[in-house]
């Protein structure tokens, strides 16, 4: 109760206070402020500030003193002209509230539903408007209702503890991404200037165990030439063990353009413990359109030995793609070209001919490699899909076996 009275003579001083309207507000380099009129608003270019306070006096400033001037709109200098205008009761102050809301001003409405309900504790449409709720036969204020209820209130909003905990926990894993940037950064540099160096960086880099500098270690092997150093980068990422880390060296083993590289990331991948979902992305890489990244995978999972893999390889022993065609300048002769071919070259159209399209199948000997050593060859039917698909259901039949005594 004591607060409550407090509180209130604090608000009626607001009101009844009689201090001359104010004015724009200059925030300082110093970090003061200070409320008045600017008198020499047409000083052009400006050097100085003259400012009229509330007071009455004038105060000079240099231009490097005023960091920014807080402009007041024409309904807060109209508020200030009239609040005086309306008495001081639990009516006058609902009233003058109402004009603050009409002409958005909320801070000062909520100034004078302040004064209605320390003038009037029990006025609904006040307490309504402040967001007031009557429980047990009290009015209870809404942080206090909110506290209640097991919220806390967290950058500007009221929270269950277990969203502020995971608020925090993102904000702290942002944090040590950063500084992953960074640290990496300068450790790629002490690489190129500390040769002599070279076993220790290596054993720096290998001795980070932190999701948090996966985006870090990404960026860096994504930009990093040196293939030694690269070849160490997927190494790390290998060790480091999280699905994010493992989808890099996945995609280096089908994209990089570099085959060592690409040999290196599935060594390393086989060698570590298994990662169950490696599988399905090579399996679902059979189906590229690019017979290039067919064959890779094919090498991938053979690597694996996952017999899961058997039955996607041999519907992918002949994949059909599309090439383009076109007619050479000579009449009589015909230029082929390949989008992406067996090899993986791309040729050059024809200057002036027109690009025509066609669908070509081709066998694809990486998979009926990786088949062979899938089924530890118990067959090999060569590209014959129709053979190879009757066998495997053979192996999937179940063996009759007789139980009965004899």
């Amino acid at each position: 109760m004591k607060r409550l009275f407090s509180i209130s003579l604090f608000v009626a001083g607001l009101w009844l206070g009689t201090a001359t309207a104010r004015g724009d507000t200059f925030e300082l380099a110093n970090e003061g402020k200070i409320e008045g009129e600017l008198v020499n608003k047409t000083e052009t270019p400006r050097q100085k500030f003259m400012i009229r306070t509330e007071s009455g006096g004038e105060i000079t400033l240099d231009k490097s003193q005023v960091l920014h001037i807080a402009v007041r709109n024409e309904f807060e200098a109209e508020y200030e002209k009239i609040r005086g205008d309306y008495p001081d009761t639990a009516q006058g102050q609902w009233d003058l509230a109402t004009w603050c809301l009409k002409h958005s001003l909320a801070k000062q409405r909520q100034v004078h539903l302040e004064r209605v309900i320390a003038l009037d504790p029990d006025n609904k449409d006040a307490r309504g408007a402040l967001n007031y709720s009557f429980v047990d036969g009290k009015w209870v204020h809404p942080d206090e209702l909110q506290k209640q209820r097991g919220y806390v209130f967290y950058k500007g909003a009221w929270m269950l503890p277990q969203q502020v905990e995971l608020l925090e926990q993102t904000r702290k894993d942002e944090l040590a991404r950063k500084e992953w940037f960074i640290k990496l950064k300068r450790w790629r540099a002490s690489v190129d200037a500390r040769a002599d160096k070279a076993s220790a960086l290596q054993d720096e880099l290998l001795a980070i165990n932190d999701p948090s500098a996966v985006p870090a270690l990404t960026q860096l092997f994504n930009n990093e030439r040196n293939m030694h150093v690269k070849k160490l980068l997927l190494e790390e990422l290998v060790q480091i063990n999280v699905q994010s880390a493992t989808n890099i060296v996945v995609v280096a083993t089908l994209d990089d353009p570099d085959e060592d590289v690409r040999l290196t990331a599935l060594d390393k991948l086989t060698s570590s413990p298994n990662h169950p979902n490696v599988t399905a992305v090579y399996v679902r890489a059979l189906k590229s359109k690019d017979n290039v990244q067919v064959n890779r995978a094919a090498v991938c999972l053979a690597s694996l030995k996952d017999k899961s893999a058997i039955s996607p390889l041999i519907d992918a022993l002949i994949t059909t793609h599309k090439f383009k065609e076109v007619s050479s300048a000579n009449p009589g002769q015909m230029s082929t070209t390949f989008g992406n071919g067996p090899g993986g070259g791309g040729g050059g159209l024809s200057v002036g001919a027109k690009p025509q399209t066609f669908m070509l199948p081709l066998k694809n000997q990486e998979v009926l490699k990786a088949l062979v050593v899938l089924t530890e060859s118990a067959a090999n039917f060569e590209f014959d899909v129709k053979a190879w698909k009757t066998w495997y259901a053979s192996q999937k039949k179940p063996v009759n076996v007789d139980a009965r005594r004899g």
